[in-house]
């Protein structure tokens, strides 16, 4: 009897880390399943290395959407169950379930972080959505029901980002290390063009570090801002935006205990302020005279869009 075997089809380096823990708990109810992978360039170093731990993988990195097509033709008549993220590109994914389904094998789609799932179905018919969609919470599930066609099974699956980050955190507090009420924290979030993202959502994180600062002001005046700058930022754009009469210190901690420690987390609409909010950490986010709608922060958390709003 052929051994069955799962296709997992991954685009990006955290949809890697979150896919392949997801496929192992599929492959688990099949006997001596087999995983092939097929990645694409920014996911092959992850792909590789959650590879490296099983031997059920098997890794096939592509360069291009037509490479991955031929690779995933090429396996899809013996498989059992096809799982991919869904990324921006809806027609891509939407080929391999249609592909899926043509053949009978049962296909998941896996939101694997918040998104705009509206921006990512956009008029796609039944045809063009998965057999099953996995979302991250109960939040993204209403958002999947209100639009998904008759058909389409819905699944809470959680996100393992987002579970690591809680354990890290449990630990540290059972570790002895707790929230300081005084210890403020502000992700930054920096876009790639400051200026047109402030033309498209009204806002940018300088505006809403401004009101963080205010916030502080307001709320503690004798409290720490820490700056926690995203990975892709720098200390020189910040420097003359720093105030005068409220403490600002750079962010030196680990993700996990600066969260641990923090007694209010700010920012505007970064994967950050959700892992802060999974932790059961107070977050604010600070979204100065918006003109759009965030899937991220709206029905989870506090949002401000105005100043008169603020806390005081």
């Amino acid at each position: 009897m052929m051994a069955s075997k799962g296709i997992i089809i991954v685009r990006q380096a955290g949809s890697a880390a979150a896919l392949l823990p997801v496929a192992d708990e599929l492959a688990e109810s099949e006997p001596d399943c087999h995983l092939t992978v097929i990645a694409f360039p920014p996911s092959a170093s992850t792909c590789r290395e959650i590879a490296r731990r099983a031997d059920r993988y098997a890794l096939h990195v592509v360069q291009d959407e037509d490479e991955a097509r031929a690779r995933f033709h090429e396996q899809i008549d013996n498989a059992s169950f096809l799982l991919t993220g869904t990324s921006a590109e809806a027609e891509a994914d939407a080929y391999y379930w249609r592909e899926a389904r043509k053949r009978g094998v049962e296909n998941f789609g896996y939101l694997d972080q918040w998104v705009n799932i509206e921006q990512r179905f956009p008029g796609m018919t039944r045809d063009d959505w998965p057999d099953h969609l996995a979302v991250l919470d109960e939040h993204d599930l209403k958002m999947a029901a209100s639009i998904a066609p008759e058909g389409v099974a819905l699944h809470v699956s959680g996100s393992p980002a987002l579970a690591n980050i809680q354990r890290q955190v449990k630990a540290l507090r059972e570790a002895g290390i707790q929230a300081e009420p005084a210890r403020i924290l502000f992700a930054t979030e920096p876009a790639a063009d400051l200026d047109a993202y402030r033309a498209i959502n009204g806002f940018n994180d300088e505006d809403s570090f401004d009101w963080a600062v205010e916030l502080v002001r307001r709320r503690h005046p004798g409290a720490t801002l820490v700056l926690r700058l995203h990975p892709r930022d720098g200390r020189e754009r910040w420097l003359p935006r720093l105030p005068g009469d409220v403490s600002v210190v750079w962010d030196e901690l680990s993700r996990a205990e600066s969260l641990a420690r923090a007694g209010l987390v700010l920012g505007m609409r970064s994967f950050f302020l959700l892992e802060a909010h999974a932790c059961a950490i107070p977050v604010i986010s600070l979204q100065p005279q918006r003109r759009t709608a965030c899937p991220l922060t709206d029905g989870r958390m506090t949002v401000i869009t105005n100043l008169e709003s603020l806390p005081s």
